[in-house]
């Protein structure tokens, strides 16, 4: 299954390396980096493991995995697994409603 990036899941996980490369360097920052990546690509050969979400879109599936303190939301569609947004579950959670909201009002 071809994964497919929004620009908001790219930024979101660039965020979150400058984060881990501010406090742990950027030898930490990459490990990281390739190991949320790696998990995305296990993901698309079970995307039914991530829990659903309701109630934020009715017209897409939407699934959140977790990866340690972080999150990966996504929907499938036509053999794609399109990753919306990676989420440091510390985050304010009302943030991340906006932003889900503002992804699926310009892409659903």
């Amino acid at each position: 299954m071809e994964v497919i990036w929004s620009e908001l899941a790219i930024d979101s996980l660039s965020d979150i390396l400058d984060y881990v490369e501010g406090f742990f360097g950027k030898e930490i920052a990459d490990k990281v980096g390739n190991r949320i990546l790696a998990f995305v690509e296990q993901l698309s050969s079970s995307p039914n493991v991530g829990r659903r979400m309701g109630g934020i879109n009715e017209n897409v599936d939407l699934r959140c995995a977790y990866y340690k303190q972080d999150r990966i939301y996504y929907y499938v569609k036509e053999y794609q697994l399109y990753v919306i947004i990676v989420w440091d579950g510390r985050q304010n959670p009302d943030r991340l409603r906006e932003l889900l909201a503002e992804y699926f009002a310009r892409n659903i």
